[in-house]
C-alpha cells in the first residue's frame, strides 16, 4: 500500500458505488447509457470486502474513472453517492498492466459541513455580484435564478457569466469540489409556501430541465440546455455532449467569446 501525498487528492471526494461490500456481482457504470450493468458474477467464493466504485469527475491513465475502495461498516448500494476521504492507495500489477485504486474512508459530517459552508458562502458573493437570486440550497445543491426580478434582456448569458465565475471560485477552495453546473432558460412559477416556516420557491418544467442538465452534464464544466444554447451561442464556444441531441441536447460550454 502506498500512502498518498497530501496534495495528490482533495481532502474530500465524491465516490459513486458500483459494487456494495459482500456482493459477488460485479456491476459497472455505462457512461453512454447512464445506467449500471451487471458485468459478471464471481464464480468462486470470493466477494468484495469493500464498497467498490469510482471517484466522480476523475480520469485515470487508461481513460476510465479513478477506482475507489471505500472502507465502511455497512454496505451501501449500487449507484449510491458517498463523500469519502482518501487515505491511501493500492498499486496493482497483472498481465494487463498497471492499475491504481484509491483507498477511502468516510468523511466526518462536520468536515463536510464546514467545507460546504465555505463553498456556499463564496458562491453567495459571486451570485450577488452578477445579480443572481439565490433561491435555496438542498443538501449540497444550490439553485439560483436571473431575470425574475428585475427582468433582463438575456438572462441566459448573464447566468452563464456567473457560472464560469462559480467554477473558478470553487477551483480555488480546499478541499476541491467536483461540481455539476447546469443552466436552462424558460418560464417558472414563483411563490411562497407554508404557514409557519415560509419558503420562497420556483416550480415548473424549467426547474426540472435545469436539474436534468446538471445531473447529465459533464463534471467540473458549465453545461447548458439546447434552449439556453440558442441564447448564448453567439457569445460562447462549446459542443453538444455525446449521446444528446435535438431539443434534449446538452452543451458543454468551454469558454466565453464575448
Amino acid at each position: 500500500m502506498n500512502t498518498l501525498h497530501a496534495d495528490a487528492f482533495p481532502g474530500v471526494v465524491e465516490i459513486v458505488v458500483e459494487i456494495p461490500r459482500g456482493s459477488r456481482n460485479k456491476y459497472e457504470y455505462d457512461e453512454e447509457a447512464h445506467v449500471f450493468r451487471l458485468d459478471r458474477v464471481l464464480s468462486s467464493a470470493v466477494f468484495y470486502n469493500f464498497d467498490y466504485g469510482f471517484i466522480e469527475g476523475t480520469r485515470a491513465d487508461d481513460g476510465d474513472h479513478t477506482d475507489a475502495l471505500l472502507i465502511i461498516d455497512e454496505p451501501t448500494f449500487t449507484g449510491c453517492h458517498v463523500w469519502g476521504r482518501p487515505i491511501g492507495g493500492l498499486e496493482m500489477h497483472d498481465e494487463h498492466g498497471f492499475d491504481f485504486k484509491t483507498l477511502c474512508d468516510l468523511s466526518e459530517p462536520l468536515e463536510v459541513i464546514s467545507s460546504l459552508q465555505a463553498l456556499v458562502a463564496a458562491y453567495e458573493e459571486v451570485l450577488e455580484r452578477h445579480g443572481m437570486l439565490k433561491v435555496k440550497t438542498v443538501g449540497d445543491s444550490l439553485m439560483a435564478v436571473r431575470g425574475l426580478f428585475p427582468q433582463v434582456p438575456n438572462p441566459a448569458l448573464e447566468s452563464l457569466r456567473c457560472a464560469f465565475e462559480l467554477k473558478e471560485t470553487a477551483a480555488k477552495l480546499r478541499p476541491q469540489w467536483n461540481l455539476r453546473l447546469g443552466l436552462h432558460v424558460g418560464p417558472v412559477v414563483a411563490g411562497v409556501v407554508g404557514r409557519k416556516r415560509y419558503q420562497f420557491d420556483l416550480w415548473g418544467s424549467t426547474v426540472h430541465t435545469a436539474a436534468e442538465v446538471k445531473a447529465r452534464g459533464a463534471v467540473n464544466a458549465v453545461n447548458v440546455s439546447a434552449a439556453a444554447w440558442q441564447r448564448v451561442a453567439g457569445s460562447a464556444a462549446g459542443n453538444a455532449l455525446e449521446g444528446t441531441g435535438g431539443d434534449e441536447a446538452i452543451y458543454r460550454v468551454d469558454r466565453l467569446t464575448a
